[in-house]
């Protein structure tokens, strides 16, 4: 083989050159392209880490795909509304306290759920895809998907977005009033769980921030001094002025007519002596309807009477009071004001309501409600001297009922308007009668027949009335003796917890925007 010349030679260093050359640009590529992926990886990971900082164990709603770094992404998790519906239709609790519990992550909204015992599970089931609920127009469940709710995303903090309706639930079960909230501005509520703010974000937008009370403790675990259960179905039909009762004639709600407070004032049964307007039942109806979904349609019929509700109120009167006629206004006057007081049941915090309601109850109430010395006293001293065991979270009984003595004169006071000194009455309260064999039913039943039988006051037949309406109230069980200062220490319960009642607004679609994102 002839050797090669000089340009051959030159050519062949070149290629090799060349070769080499494009061997370490693909290592220096391959280094860079390893790079670039750790650093995507990493950066992945860090925005995964702070969306589950922020969101804590509610992570679970969070869709883990095509998620954007910032910016709105519409119906994108679990909503609220299948959530608050099946909880209504179920009547579930939800289990408030202030402690900040340790699932929660730092966002307000997944803080808030924590604080409510709302689980990101239940909020799936309920109100994922898959779930169901009852469209308001059919009332038959399965026959709609729930409503998913929207999620905006910036830079690792998530903010869950809420309709004008469910936001409002959301408040009334935190005993938060929608009233103190405006679809302009800035405003601020301060109440039982902390503070909501509220203000405006876009033209059909608000965003709400939530922040805890501080000083609450950690809670790694729940202790029941701490614990408030309130149940939804209730707490939300209170708030738009009804009350369930077992069936009476064509009926199983209970509405207490809109009266004003002058009527009020001049007759304490004013509320009980009118049929409801229809401009009442349709603003009730549509409450219903917005806040959970469910058909109203039945309320609209409430002052309707039939020849089943007029045969119900004859029979139950001949039983109760039979061989007497007292007519029938007065009868069905008698029986409502009862099935309504029997109906009535309060939980430890303090209840959104409608003015009206307030106004038709504390008449009733008034006259069996006692002072200090007839109530806290009382309650203190049988906690003692029973030697009852305290709740989990109190070191002793005596520091129980200790706890009690900060709580005033409550016909004159109320409970001061705070939560904690209501719920403290009111778990004391519960534990003495349980310690003394009283049912709270059987105070209960006593305490509404009292109050009915005042609408016959003057009459031979007024203490006659009392057994027999408490029987009938009873459903046919057998009552139990509630001794009169038991009738004393629950009526003034019912008096300061109706009294401090938080203020629902009933134009509360008035008062936010079509969306409220809570960051």
């Amino acid at each position: 083989m002839a050797p090669l010349d000089i340009s051959d030679r030159i050519n062949a260093a070149a290629m090799a050159g060349t070769w080499v050359g494009t061997l370490f640009t693909a290592i220096g590529l391959i280094a860079v392209f390893s790079q670039l992926r750790s650093a995507f990886t990493a950066l992945q990971q860090s925005r995964k880490a702070l969306i589950t900082r922020s969101t804590g164990c509610w992570i679970a709603l969070i869709p883990q795909k095509d998620m954007p770094k910032q910016g709105l992404v519409e119906k994108a998790a679990p909503g609220f509304l299948g959530w608050v519906q099946r909880a209504y239709i179920e009547n579930l609790h939800a289990c408030l306290t202030q402690d900040t519990r340790t699932t929660a992550g730092t966002s307000g909204w997944s803080n808030l759920f924590a604080q409510c015992g709302i689980q990101p599970t239940d909020l799936i089931r309920f109100g994922g895809p898959d779930a169901r609920f009852f469209p308001a127009v059919t009332g038959k469940l399965g026959s709609g998907a729930a409503r998913l709710a929207d999620l905006v995303f910036d830079n690792g903090r998530v903010l869950y977005g809420f309709s004008q309706s469910e936001f409002t639930a959301l408040l009334i079960i935190c005993g938060f009033s929608p009233a103190d909230f405006s679809i302009s501005g800035c405003t601020t509520s301060t109440k039982f769980l902390g503070s909501m703010q509220l203000a405006d974000n876009e033209p059909f937008s608000q965003v709400a921030r939530f922040d805890a009370h501080e000083g609450c403790r950690d809670a790694g675990e729940d202790k029941e001094r701490f614990i408030n259960k309130v149940p939804i179905q209730t707490c939300l039909d209170y708030a738009i002025g009804v009350l369930r009762t077992p069936e009476r004639g064509d009926h199983c709600i209970i509405i207490p007519a809109d009266v004003s407070s002058t009527a009020a004032e001049q007759s304490e049964f004013a509320a009980w002596l009118t049929r409801p307007r229809a401009a009442q039942l349709n603003e009730i109806r549509y409450a219903l309807e917005q806040l959970v979904s469910i058909s109203g349609a039945n309320v609209l019929k409430y002052s309707i009477e039939t020849d089943k509700d007029i045969e119900y109120g004859i029979s139950v009167m001949n039983t109760i009071s039979p061989g007497n006629d007292f007519g029938r206004a007065k009868s069905r006057q008698i029986l409502l004001i009862a099935h309504a007081l029997a109906a009535l049941q309060p939980w430890g915090l303090l209840p959104v309501l409608p003015s009206y309601f307030v106004r038709a109850f504390k008449p009733l109430i008034a006259p069996f409600t006692g002072s200090h010395s007839e109530t806290v006293s009382v309650l203190q001293r049988r906690m003692c001297e029973l030697n009852l065991k305290p709740l989990d979270g109190w070191d002793s009984i005596q520091q129980q009922a200790m706890a009690l003595g900060h709580i005033g004169d409550i016909q004159d006071e109320f409970f001061s308007g705070s939560c904690s000194p209501c719920r403290n009455y009111y778990k004391a309260m519960n534990m003495v009668f349980d310690a003394c064999k009283v049912r709270v039913d059987d105070v209960r039943n006593t305490l509404a027949a009292l109050a009915a039988r005042r609408c016959l006051d003057g009459t031979t037949l007024a203490d006659e009335l009392v057994p027999n309406l408490k029987a009938h109230l009873s459903k046919g069980q057998v009552t139990g003796e509630a001794p009169s200062w038991t009738v004393t220490v629950y009526a003034t319960f019912l008096w300061g917890w109706l009294s401090d009642y938080i203020e629902m607004d009933f134009d509360f679609r008035g008062n936010f925007k079509r969306r409220v994102f809570l960051s």
